[in-house]
């Protein structure tokens, strides 16, 4: 079946697995999953069950869950009782939505998401050169936290409070 496989600092895949858990296990590298639904659409979220406990890198964060996912993680399609393979409309929303990969930072006891767009668009996977403008976002890509504040390119909204300590 067609999932859409996103891994830390990745853009997502589109990979063809077997529908079994065995094989949830060694894609996610875990000996435990959960299954969410955090969208109206007919999507699950698959992801490590202990992950957060982990020394695995965060991934994404999901702002439906209010929370961040570790590791490797899969989105589905569902069928009538049990996991599906992800429609192709679907595989675009998501793939469009987790296409730029986040860091994590943790300063002053909070942690903060930072896109790391660089510079590749998810339609055609065109990488543009650096420093070089693209239709919509920034020309300058990833970096350090203060990197891209200090040379005047942070975005407002492209950095998010995940966790208040």
């Amino acid at each position: 079946m067609k999932v859409l496989l996103i891994k830390p600092m990745e853009h997502p895949q589109v990979v063809d697995i077997e529908n079994a858990l065995k094989e949830f296990y060694r894609i996610l590298d875990c000996d435990c999953i959960t299954a969410t639904y955090p969208w109206e659409e007919r999507a699950a979220l698959v992801t490590d069950d202990n992950g957060l406990f982990t020394e695995k890198p965060f991934s994404r964060y999901i702002p439906e869950l209010e929370q961040p996912i570790k590791g490797n993680f899969f989105i589905c399609g569902l069928g009538e009782e049990d996991f599906a393979e992800l429609p192709q409309d679907l595989i675009q929303k998501f793939r469009k939505r987790f296409w730029v990969p986040e860091a994590f930072v943790s300063m002053f006891g909070q942690m903060a998401v930072i896109r790391m767009d660089d510079g590749i668009s998810y339609r055609n996977q065109k990488k543009y050169p650096l420093g070089q403008k693209r239709p919509g976002g920034l020309g300058l890509t990833g970096g350090a936290y203060g990197t891209q504040k200090d040379a005047g390119l942070w975005r407002e909204g492209t950095r998010r409070q995940i966790h208040s300590g």
